[in-house]
């Protein structure tokens, strides 16, 4: 059996609540929708002890993705500022005593990670999680993982490069399908026809004890 872990992406009040600073998708399809699926997927880790990777924006004022001007491909309003309640996650994935490590702070990676831990938390400020954390390449390296399950928010922004970000480091990528959520349907769909040429195989929630199971 493969080493697996999941990848849970921005699950945060500000992108997943209608009320949120920065809410992804359509107010009737919003990515409220996909809560459940999101539940199912952290119970399905939690029980089956699969380590989950929980990555988040965490801005402060001087974040370069924040403008008073956004162009809303490279720059966005103020969203997910650091200790507040807009950038914790939503109870249907809330991280449970997890491990956490935030982009300002310096860690030794290889220490923290000496024992197995079932839940983890990347605090970072770019869209790109091996960018925005200097301590992500570690963290990795450290779990040495061989697949991952990717999940959250926003297809076209952060999930597509944590699918990039890690099928560049060799993983074997799933991506489920009904628990991504993206801001631009059309950019969206480019992002996952750029997946399959990685090799990247889209999933439905429902599915992922059995692909794991093959694995």
């Amino acid at each position: 059996m493969k080493d697996n872990i999941f990848w849970n992406v921005d699950t945060q009040i500000d992108f997943m609540k209608p009320d949120g600073k920065l809410p992804v998708g359509e107010k009737q399809e919003g990515a409220e929708e996909i809560e459940p699926n999101l539940e199912y997927l952290t119970e399905l880790a939690r029980e089956n002890q699969y380590t989950i990777v929980n990555t988040a924006d965490w801005h402060n004022q001087d974040s370069e993705e924040l403008s008073e001007n956004p162009d809303f491909v490279e720059t966005f309003p103020e969203h997910c500022m650091a200790s507040s309640q807009g950038a914790e996650y939503v109870e249907a994935v809330k991280p449970e005593d997890p491990l956490v490590f935030d982009w300002r702070e310096d860690y030794c990676i290889e220490k923290e990670l000496q024992k197995p831990v079932e839940e983890i938390v990347v605090y970072k400020d770019r869209f790109d999680v091996f960018e925005g954390s200097p301590h992500t390449e570690d963290i990795l390296n450290q779990l040495d993982p061989e697949e991952a399950v990717v999940y959250g928010v926003a297809t076209d922004v952060c999930v597509d490069q944590a699918v990039k970000g890690l099928t560049d480091r060799g993983l074997d990528v799933y991506v489920v399908e009904d628990a991504v959520k993206g801001i631009d349907p059309s950019a969206s769909d480019n992002s996952e026809n750029s997946w399959k040429e990685r090799d990247v195989e889209t999933i439905l929630s429902m599915e992922v004890e059995e692909y794991l199971e093959r694995s």
